[in-house]
């Protein structure tokens, strides 16, 4: 203890800092990373004396950071890490923190041994994939540093600094369409450029402008931005001949004018060789291959057709263009009802699609449904009235072809100079107000481990909620394997003619292998053997869900430090690096949402109050009219991020594929 005073003294000689008493809000204030207020509460935290353990540890991290988020300082910063890590060697975030500073200074090596340990305390901490990152992007190895940057802003897609340094990584490879927008997207969380990373974005937003403008600003503007235009043809070609643009920007640059070709040119021929150039530089360019798709249809090569489309429907589920042109393709093969789901939801995603427009006022005339076809011909042809694009010519071809046919029928003639009102989108709700049905299990009273202190109330309380909403709940807590068994077989029996069905854990879960498991309360696994004896396999409770089509929805918050993984990752031996942290994700079928407390690979916290912070957040948003499932999440996911002081993120993989409410 001597040891760690002198040497705490010993900087405050360094940094010329006097004694200064703590203030009640200085824990608050220094935590907060930005500022000279910052700066000041954790340097009177630290040299109050008052401070031990993991709070002073804290102090020295925070400040730290600071130094490195707000001066810059990479020496202030790399002496308060040294500090925080001599204080406590496992602390990650600070030797994440000393690596960064090292690297700004143009230390690589020390940098390198600093990331290493990081991992080697903690694979999934977020801030060492940022400054991974950092140092891939110095080493000139810049696919590397997107692995490691694409995986921090999927850990945390508000990772200010993960923006920042991804679009030096696109930069630095010569895109600097996506570096433009990554800097403006670090930018919008500071935009005040209080931080290093505002100002630095700032910066990078001037100097990639600065590169644009060497390369030719006006025919930048013009090839890669919208309407489509006869003379973009012209801006993409100068750019695409100039030999600067590199990776992503060139396949854009043939994108935008083998799409301007197809869709204003009718050129086929040299949109096709555009669209192959783009493909071949970005083969999960998902636009790309749906347009495409489309040159194959209007060319009548229905195979490679499919092909693309299926393709584009694997990258992007939700793309409007994809369904758009699958209703073309359909409409060609004269399967006017697939065409018409495909369109549907072409217009639900983008209801100012004038291309899908036109190919349902097609597929409304193979149906022999006049009326329908003439209007989305004239909604068609409202959103192209000069007729620049295919989609405006073909829609005034298709009046006038509809209106002869109208004529020869006997009936009145519709007046062209009217166009009639855009008729609604006919999209049935996923999840019509009939049978909902739900799983709530909740598990705390463990025989075997320590009991969690909230399973029992966030399954109470969410069974409650969700029967406020309509559904049929099976409920159950502190159920042995018997008891859960029994549960999910009573669950299944309500399930058929079910419209949405969701299913609520709360209590330890594990995954082995890949595959996620929840633990009853009966549960020791004390041998490998146990694993399927003890525990109930989350594909089972999935397999009942996606026996028929419907809605699945999945909330597991399962998520906690689970002694009994440990202990049972022990019995394994050299296979207990098969056990791992926290849930593995799951892919799901089509119409199912599984949701996590935390990220997969993660362990969430338990929280203080009656519920835990994911199953509070939910009670909280569970019950808002009209809020779509999607945007819930994000609700949930801020309050959650917020509530634990950005440790834990929940996380969701969906597979729905249309809009799904669960309070009217």
């Amino acid at each position: 203890m001597r040891r760690i005073v002198s040497l705490i003294s010993a900087v405050f000689v360094l940094f010329g800092i006097a004694a200064t008493p703590a203030r009640a809000d200085d824990v608050a204030t220094c935590r907060q990373f930005i500022g000279d207020d910052a700066l000041a509460a954790c340097t009177r935290l630290i040299t109050s004396k008052k401070l031990r353990g993991a709070d002073l540890v804290n102090a020295y991290t925070w400040r730290g950071i600071t130094h490195v988020r707000f001066k810059g300082d990479w020496d202030k910063a790399i002496a308060d890490f040294s500090e925080a890590i001599k204080l406590d060697p496992k602390n990650t975030t600070a030797y994440a923190g000393r690596a960064a500073s090292y690297l700004r200074k143009g230390n690589l090596d020390r940098g390198l041994t600093d990331l290493n340990e990081g991992r080697r305390l903690d694979p999934k901490h977020i801030g060492l994939h940022n400054v991974f990152g950092l140092y891939y992007t110095l080493k000139g190895e810049y696919d590397r540093a997107l692995v490691e940057l694409n995986e921090a802003i999927r850990l945390n897609p508000q990772y200010q600094l993960a923006y920042k340094s991804r679009g030096e990584t696109y930069e630095q490879k010569g895109e600097l369409n996506k570096a433009l927008a990554d800097f403006r997207t670090a930018l919008s969380y500071d935009q005040a450029q209080k931080g290093i990373g505002g100002r630095e974005a700032a910066e990078g937003i001037r100097r990639v402008e600065q590169k644009i403008a060497a390369i030719g600003a006006s025919d930048w503007a013009s090839c890669f931005n919208w309407p489509l235009a006869d003379e973009k043809i012209g801006a993409c070609t100068r750019l695409i001949s100039g030999g600067k643009l590199r990776g992503d920007d060139l396949a854009q640059a043939y994108f935008r004018r083998g799409l301007n070709y197809a869709s204003v040119r009718d050129d086929f021929d040299h949109a096709l060789a555009d669209l192959n150039d783009a493909v071949r530089l970005d083969p999960k360019h998902a636009f790309a291959l749906a347009v495409r798709g489309a040159v194959f249809v209007r060319k009548a090569n229905f195979d490679r057709a499919l092909a693309d489309l299926n393709e584009a429907l694997r990258l992007d589920a939700t793309h409007p263009t994809v369904h758009a042109n699958f209703g073309l393709y359909h409409n060609a093969r004269g399967d006017y009802d697939r065409a018409l789901l495909a369109l549907n939801e072409a217009l639900r995603l983008n209801p100012k699609n004038g291309f899908a427009y036109r190919s349902r006022g097609v597929t409304f005339e193979g149906k022999g449904e006049l009326n329908a076809a003439l209007a989305d011909f004239r909604t068609a042809l409202s959103l192209d009235p000069e007729k620049k694009l295919a989609a405006g010519r073909e829609a005034a071809e298709g009046i006038r072809r509809v209106e002869q046919k109208i004529a020869a029928g006997g009936a009145a003639k519709v007046a062209v100079a009217t166009p009639a009102p855009a008729p609604t989108v006919a999209i049935p709700s996923l999840v019509p107000l009939g049978r909902r049905v739900a799983l709530v299990i909740g598990n705390a009273d463990y025989k075997h481990a320590a009991k969690l202190a909230n399973p029992s109330n966030d399954a109470g309380d969410i069974a409650q909620a969700l029967r406020k909403l309509g559904f049929d709940v099976v409920e159950g807590r502190d159920l042995d394997k018997r008891g859960m068994e029994d549960k999910i077989r009573e669950f299944g029996s309500k399930l058929a003619h079910a419209d949405l069905a969701l299913f609520f854990y709360a209590g330890h879960g594990m995954q082995v292998g890949g595959k996620n498991y929840l633990v009853p309360i009966d549960a020791k696994l004390e041998r490998p053997g146990d694993l399927s004896l003890d525990t109930i396999d989350v594909s089972q409770v999935l397999a009942q869900m996606e026996a028929e089509p419907r809605v699945n929805l999945v909330f597991l918050d399962a998520c906690r430090d689970n002694p009994l993984a440990r202990s049972f990752s022990r019995s394994l031996g050299t296979r207990s690096s098969s056990v791992g942290q926290g849930l593995a994700s799951i892919q799901s079928a089509v119409g199912t949402m599984i949701a996590y407390a935390t990220q997969p690979d993660n362990v969430a916290l338990d929280g203080e109050g009656r519920n835990s912070p994911f199953t509070k957040a939910l009670l909280k948003h569970i019950a808002t009219p009209s809020l779509e499932i999607s945007a819930l999440m994000k609700r949930v996911r801020a309050d959650v991020f917020a509530a634990t002081r950005q440790k834990q993120l929940p996380w969701d993989h969906s597979s729905l594929i249309g809009d799904v409410v669960l309070a009217k």
